[in-house]
């Protein structure tokens, strides 16, 4: 049973993250000075969480644990 508790804790800790990301992209994007290697990089780590975070929703989660 722990095994689902994890995998949902993982798939809410992802979702944070990926609004954290957010607020990061649009923080930059309205900055005095935009810094577009900062956003890219940003843009690729949101594009992995968002990967991982299909990628758990996709497995059971006792088949993770």
């Amino acid at each position: 049973m722990s095994g689902g508790t994890d995998h949902a804790e993982k798939v809410v800790a992802l979702r944070e993250r990926c609004d954290q990301l957010d607020r990061l992209i649009a923080e930059q994007s309205r900055g005095a000075v935009t810094d577009f290697a900062k956003i890219r990089r940003l843009r690729e780590e949101k594009r992995k969480v968002v990967d991982q975070i299909a990628a758990l929703e996709r497995t059971p989660p006792d088949i993770i644990a």
